[in-house]
């Protein structure tokens, strides 16, 4: 078990740290960052069901892409499904 600061982006230095096994080396703040990105620019692929990153975002979150992610990329929100879903490509 390793502890994680506490800043608000514990889920995304979890996956930083176990990104670390694959010799990449990213901070919380950054690896939201880049997921957020990836998002912007993924909105309208599909993944697993057919459905769209922007599709699921509109139904988990109630809101688009690019709010969304304006949210996210500068703040303490918690990550959740969808972050975990994400970050995992």
């Amino acid at each position: 078990m390793l502890r994680q600061p506490a800043d608000g982006h514990c889920l995304c230095h979890s996956l930083g740290t176990g990104l670390q096994s694959f010799g990449i080396g990213v901070s919380g703040l950054t690896l939201r960052r880049e997921i957020c990105a990836f998002l912007i620019s993924q909105a309208d692929a599909t993944y697993g069901d057919s459905n769209t990153w922007k599709q699921w975002i509109l139904h988990e979150a109630e809101t688009t892409v690019e709010k969304y992610c304006a949210s996210m990329r500068h703040s303490s929100d918690w990550g959740g499904n969808l972050t975990s879903a994400y970050g995992s490509f």
